[in-house]
């Protein structure tokens, strides 16, 4: 933009042109943008952006680079300006929110066992010093697994349902998984009847919480299960288990 029009109108529209150009052509001067870069660097600000501009305001020297200098300037404001605000940003922003913690799984908590999930059976009676001793076994035969209690409370019943002795649960009991398929079994002794005459079949059963299994007798006039009177002053609570124990499971 050094070259005049070659139609003036006035010789003073010259002198405007002159002064004109005096001003523009700074603005056109092609930048360097390595020296840019290296006075950018020298600007770098220390802390916030009040010092960004405290060091801006002491480098005098930047006048004197005339258009290159104050374009390093404006670089060095920019940069102090977007930190700032950054930094402003991390302390009033909202906070991050943590990622939800993994829940975790649920316990696994079984239900008690049915008279629907398993099936009681008498396998044999024995007899011992005026005892009488089942072998009972215990099968699930439900669709799905179950809670047993190791040693439920046990009695010995006849026909009719009738508790003829009413042992107690054990002291430490504890729960056994019962999947389905699986069979479990234990021995119940049973000692000093001294009642009426029971109804056949004999059998015995066995009670946790709410659920009574009774277990079918050896045939139904079965009545080997009976153990004989040893004296009305003895026990009326003499019948007692072994824990069950796990016998074999369907693969």
């Amino acid at each position: 933009m050094t070259n005049l029009p070659d139609d003036l109108v006035n010789p003073a529209e010259g002198r405007l042109i002159r002064r004109v150009h005096a001003w523009s052509d700074p603005a056109v001067v092609p930048i360097d943008p390595v020296a840019v870069a290296a006075v950018a660097a020298l600007t770098r600000p220390r802390r916030g952006v009040a010092g960004g501009l405290g060091r801006l305001g002491r480098l005098g020297w930047l006048g004197r680079l005339g258009r290159l200098g104050w374009l390093a300037a404006g670089a060095a404001l920019t940069g102090v300006l977007i930190g700032g605000a950054m930094g402003i940003g991390a302390l009033s922003g909202p906070a991050a929110t943590a990622s939800p913690a993994a829940t975790p799984a649920a316990a696994d908590v079984l239900r008690t066992c049915t008279p629907v999930d398993v099936n009681a059976v008498i396998i044999a009676w024995g007899g011992a010093a005026g005892h009488r001793i089942a072998t009972v076994e215990l099968h699930q035969i439900g669709t799905t697994a179950c809670a047993v209690a190791s040693e439920p409370e046990p009695w010995l019943a006849d026909g009719n349902g009738t508790r003829l002795i009413v042992g107690k649960a054990g002291v430490r009991v504890t729960t056994i998984r019962f999947e389905p398929g699986a069979v479990l079994h234990t021995l119940v002794q049973a000692g000093n009847y001294c009642g009426p005459a029971p109804v056949a079949p004999v059998t015995v059963a066995f009670t946790q919480l709410d659920a009574t299994f009774v277990a079918t007798a050896l045939t139904p006039t079965d009545l080997s299960g009976v153990p004989p009177c040893n004296g009305t002053a003895g026990p009326t609570d003499d019948i007692t288990m072994h824990p069950w124990e796990l016998r074999s499971a369907v693969p």
